[in-house]
């Protein structure tokens, strides 16, 4: 009984020892996550037990995936690579990770115009989740060669927008992708023919760090004609053009509309502050809405009931409104009627009304596994 209590006592010096650039915790000496994040690695560490499903290699110096680098790890189903440095990847890099659902590779310098080795990615045929976001730092144009198409299974996907994006047939091919989020955001201009490469499956588009006035055509969405989950929260579009968009849902459901904090004032485009007004609400009005978020868009008067003139109120669960100017004196009794016909609505935020806060406490619509979660968040700026 000494002996093999003495023994257990050396293996576990010993794999503290190999292991002391990373954080193993063990249990009965059963590795199941590396925590290596912030460690001044320049290389992937090789002496980690082969059996860890979960690898954090983040915030360290990584420049490059070699060849085979992963080979030891095979039952990896976590990786994470954000926040290094890392420009290259070699073809077979990921070669052994048959088994990955995750892959972080945000904030490198990894540039999706780049002529990646076909096939760096064949190998990830389990991957579910991949973000790839903030690594495109510049606005200059690039269509995408990064070969995403590789990942048939990838069900989301985490990538900049950047300046003309043209996307390519290899995302056509993607038919499992149903989430898709932009995040550094370099485009100035949206086209009808944008994300025409794009799979019509895509059930939740996101784009929220638009902060250069983004112009907006108007059959830009119609590619994806799945859609539940629209969220432009905090991009410079203007409400007026994203209630023109939505015509390609008329008279469907979604689970939520987030077009908080859109609204800036530009003389350019003759748009100002917001006048709501029927023919604006004409799209929006027949779709069946779970969430609807208007939140912090200068709305500054609302003529003939635009806003009480949807069709399906009973489809309503959430609604904010917060942090507008518009007035209820002429038709408020009208709206507090509407809301008794909401048989489903749990939330109605109507705060902040009618002077403008210095720094209002908006609730945020959070999607968890297909569930929408309202939770309270502090107001940063709408655009800083």
């Amino acid at each position: 009984m000494h002996f093999f209590i003495v023994l257990c006592m050396i293996s576990l010096y010993l794999c503290s020892d190999v292991f002391s650039e990373c954080n193993i915790p063990s249990v009965l000496l059963e590795y199941t996550v590396a925590n290596c994040k912030d460690k001044g690695l320049t290389s992937v560490p090789t002496n980690l037990p082969p059996d860890i499903k979960e690898l954090d290699l983040s915030y360290n110096r990584l420049s490059r995936l070699d060849a085979n680098v992963f080979l030891r790890y095979e039952y990896l189903e976590h990786l994470m690579l954000d926040n290094n440095v890392i420009r290259v990847l070699n073809k077979t890099a990921f070669i052994s990770l048959s088994l990955l659902k995750y892959l972080s590779l945000s904030n490198n310098y990894l540039n999706v115009s780049d002529p990646y080795p076909s096939g760096v990615f064949r190998s990830l045929k389990n991957l579910l989740i991949l973000d790839i976001s903030r690594n495109m730092n510049t606005s200059e144009y690039n269509p995408y060669r990064i070969p995403v198409g590789e990942l048939c299974n990838m069900r989301e996907m985490s990538i900049d927008l950047v300046l003309n994006a043209t996307f390519g047939q290899q995302f056509k091919n993607l038919h499992n992708l149903q989430n898709l989020r932009f995040d550094y955001c370099h485009v100035k201009i949206l086209y009808n023919e944008t994300f025409s490469d794009m799979p019509e499956n895509i059930k939740e588009f996101h784009m929220t760090t638009c902060k250069a006035f983004v112009v907006i055509e108007i059959g830009v969405l119609i590619p994806f004609p799945h859609l539940k989950v629209l969220n432009f929260t905090n991009s410079n579009i203007h409400l007026t053009q994203a209630l023109k968009i939505l015509h390609p849902f008329q008279h469907k459901s979604m689970d939520a509309i987030l077009f908080r904090g859109i609204t800036r004032s530009n003389i350019e485009r003759d748009l100002d502050v917001v006048v709501l007004t029927l023919e604006m609400m004409k799209y929006i009005s027949t779709i069946c809405i779970k969430t609807l978020d208007l939140a912090d868009n200068q709305i500054v008067s609302v003529r003939n009931k635009a806003l009480i003139s949807f069709k399906h109120p009973n489809c309503f669960e959430y609604i904010m409104l917060s942090s507008n100017s518009f007035s209820l004196t002429t038709w408020g009794v009208n709206l507090f009627w509407f809301v008794f016909t909401m048989q489903k609505i749990k939330m109605i935020d109507f705060s902040y009304f009618p002077l403008r806060f210095k720094t209002p406490v908006f609730l945020d619509v959070v999607r968890v596994n297909n569930h929408t979660i309202i939770q309270r968040l502090q107001y940063q700026g709408r655009w800083g």
